[in-house]
């Protein structure tokens, strides 16, 4: 008897040691208070500086700001998505299809970001033969700068004939005519910003007369549009040659783009092939 109470005795013993083991690594293992690159912790997990700086609003903080002051009004809703995040994960709302492809739309967008941002730092700086072609052939970015507002007209039906537009000479008899027979158009006014325009479609505006309509025809629509209003806004001399460097490695960006499309093979849908640039 004494035997097995002594064993018992030496099992508890055990135990309790082990328990106490535990115990003690729980204690010294626990995470102390945020300190270094730590700048929180929310239940354990850790939010670095670096993690609180890449938020979007460090970006848009004006040239010379301190951001290290500005890190702590951001903290917040770090802590507040993170925890909106732990209970949607607890809900398994990250296994949802929507979310799954937003979250692959969004991982494609940065590396796509990052890809362009690797050409081009690897362009050479645009010689100044080059920067004044580049001025030269886009006016509507320079001398010819306008904001314009444009009435524009969209015709989203398959298989519309724009040639049944050529005998009208405004927008409001367009519209009539469509409306007439039925045919499901938007109708908006909206600024344009001409540098935002290609040369060719600037030279084709420009050269309208004011009201008159102008028609682009793309896959499976029909484009409208004419001037209402037009005003001058030239580029300032101070910053052409800025504009004139985006605009050349921009361009440079999109003929890399053009040619990985003529490698790649791809295949459209009837009625889903993108209009031509």
């Amino acid at each position: 008897m004494m035997r097995d109470v002594m064993g018992s005795a030496g099992r508890w013993a055990l135990v309790s040691a082990g328990v106490f083991a535990g115990a003690a690594c729980l204690c010294g293992c626990s995470p102390g208070k945020p300190a270094g690159q730590v700048v929180a912790s929310v239940d354990g997990i850790e939010i670095t500086r670096r993690e609180v700086a890449a938020e979007p609003e460090v970006g848009r903080l004006p040239a010379g700001s301190d951001v290290d002051a500005a890190l702590p009004g951001l903290l917040g809703a770090v802590i507040d998505r993170k925890l909106a995040v732990r209970e949607a994960r607890a809900l398994k709302l990250d296994r949802t299809p929507d979310i799954q492809l937003q979250q692959e739309r969004l991982g494609e967008v940065l590396l796509a970001q990052a890809m362009a941002e690797r050409w081009s730092a690897a362009m050479p700086a645009p010689s100044a033969q080059e920067i004044a072609a580049f001025i030269a052939g886009n006016p509507q970015m320079f001398d010819g700068r306008k904001e314009l507002l444009i009435d524009r007209i969209a015709i989203g039906s398959d298989g519309f004939d724009a040639r049944s537009l050529a005998p009208f000479s405004t927008t409001d008899q367009i519209a009539a005519f469509l409306a007439g027979r039925k045919v499901a158009f938007d109708r908006a006014r909206a600024p344009v910003d001409t540098a935002k325009l290609a040369a060719p479609l600037y030279r084709q505006i420009v050269a309208l007369a004011p009201g008159y309509p102008l028609a682009n025809v793309g896959a499976g629509s029909v484009e409208v549009i004419s001037v209402v209003q037009s005003r001058d806004t030239p580029t300032a001399a101070q910053d052409r040659t800025a504009v004139a460097v985006a605009g050349i490695r921009q361009a440079k960006l999109q003929q890399k783009l053009s040619a990985l499309r003529k490698q790649a093979r791809i295949e459209y849908q009837p009625g889903y092939r993108p209009p031509a640039s």
